[in-house]
């Protein structure tokens, strides 16, 4: 029995194994069904049973993005960033499908000269979700095995390439013929093993300010803050260099961040590092657990993302300590982590920033919001030799240690 969505919306039959149907009674929706066939010999008789497995999308809203030159680029990424912002994409999660669609809308320019760029915004089992589609009647690709081998890129596009675009998203779709086109299609899903942000603001209270390196359009600094069990994990990452190829590097390390929440900070590291070998990218980071039932943060660092904490006491001492890193590059040459805990107390804050903001003064007026903390030291101590990202974090959660 087929069932609609509320109100208008439309329902997709999602893909189990692949096999496409029409059912005209479905408007302006895809369906797909998959049937297993299983088959029981009875001594007079051989019985077909037909069951029918279905995972029911609904598509709450779309929009279809002509893709024509470089301004519309910049439309198809607003757009994206403000659809993964309303249904509660992360920080980093909206700027990772915020460099995916960058990457298709150029692809589209670059080989096809136009093209379109679809974006749903749609539900499956209780999780909100992306689907980007990218349309055109370009060339077509020849080799598809060959443009998802990982590494290859034709050297035209932003750099991502289609295995970058197929690593970074959930679920992942490209048919394309000679001669008639391309399309590519391509989810991302709110984490499910995650804990929602507005869990996390109970526990920790945070703002970031972030700007790329001049006439660059995207930076190549990231970070990410996810909650799971009672324990907050906090990431932040500088790619080597400065525009797209270090936004590929640093959002490749979010990406084994992410997936790999839960394991210690040395595993995270070690993994991470072990990832960017592979595509030959290279970061510095910083990685932290925030154990709200110990009151205690654990980070390992390497590479130049500093880290500070300041204590809501301002009589303590010492009243500022600051989070030690080793030398190294992820993703090139790295030392064996070394792990370092702190104490934390309620309200006290820590600041985490990339090269690209100078050496922090005293003066800084830590009892505002961490918002309005991070848009002053981006404006205050930002270079504009570099990207930059501050990321500042005030603990709310656990009682005072004395």
């Amino acid at each position: 029995m087929w069932k609609r969505g509320r109100g208008n919306n439309h329902v997709l039959i999602y893909l189990l194994y692949g096999l496409p149907i029409k059912n005209s009674r479905m408007s302006d929706s895809v369906s797909f069904i998959s049937v297993k066939f299983i088959m029981k010999t009875l001594a007079i008789q051989i019985q077909l049973e037909i069951l029918v497995q279905v995972i029911l999308i609904q598509i709450l809203n779309e929009f279809q993005l002509s893709v024509n030159d470089e301004s519309d680029i910049v439309t198809c990424r607003h757009k994206i960033r403000t659809i993964a912002t309303e249904i509660g994409f992360s920080n980093s999660g909206q700027s990772l499908v915020e460099t995916v669609v960058s990457e298709l809308a150029h692809n589209i320019i670059t080989y096809a000269g136009k093209g379109q760029i679809i974006l749903k915004h749609v539900e499956k089992d209780g999780k909100d979700g992306i689907i980007v589609i990218a349309k055109d009647e370009g060339p077509g690709i020849a080799d598809i095995g060959l443009a998802l081998k990982d590494g290859h890129s034709s050297g035209h596009g932003l750099g991502l390439g289609l295995p970058g675009i197929r690593d970074m998203m959930d679920e992942f779709q490209i048919t394309s013929e000679v001669g008639k086109g391309t399309i590519v299609t391509a989810a991302k899903w709110t984490p499910g093993i995650v804990s929602p942000m507005r869990k996390i603001q109970n526990i920790i209270d945070f703002g970031n300010a972030t700007s790329p390196f001049p006439m660059e359009p995207v930076s190549g600094d990231a970070f990410t803050v996810m909650l799971i069990h009672d324990r907050v994990l906090v990431a932040v990452v500088d790619g080597l260099g400065h525009g797209m190829k270090a936004a590929i590097s640093s959002w490749r390390a979010i990406l084994s961040l992410e997936r790999n929440i839960g394991k210690s900070v040395i595993e995270l590291i070690n993994k991470t590092h072990r990832e960017l070998l592979k595509i030959g990218g290279k970061v510095a980071m910083t990685v932290a657990y925030i154990d709200l039932s110990a009151n205690v943060i654990t980070w390992a660092g390497i590479g130049n993302v500093d880290g500070v904490i300041y204590r809501a006491d301002q009589h303590a001492s010492p009243y500022k300590e600051v989070l030690i890193q080793r030398h190294g590059v992820v993703g090139y040459k790295i030392p064996n982590p070394h792990v370092y805990s702190l104490p934390l107390n309620p309200q006290d804050t820590i600041i985490f920033s990339t090269d690209g903001i100078a050496r922090l003064r005293n003066g800084l007026y830590l009892t505002s919001p961490t918002q309005e903390i991070a848009d002053h030291i981006l404006a205050e101590y930002g270079k504009d030799t570099d990207d930059a990202l501050v990321l500042v974090i005030r603990y709310l959660g656990g009682p005072s240690r004395s």
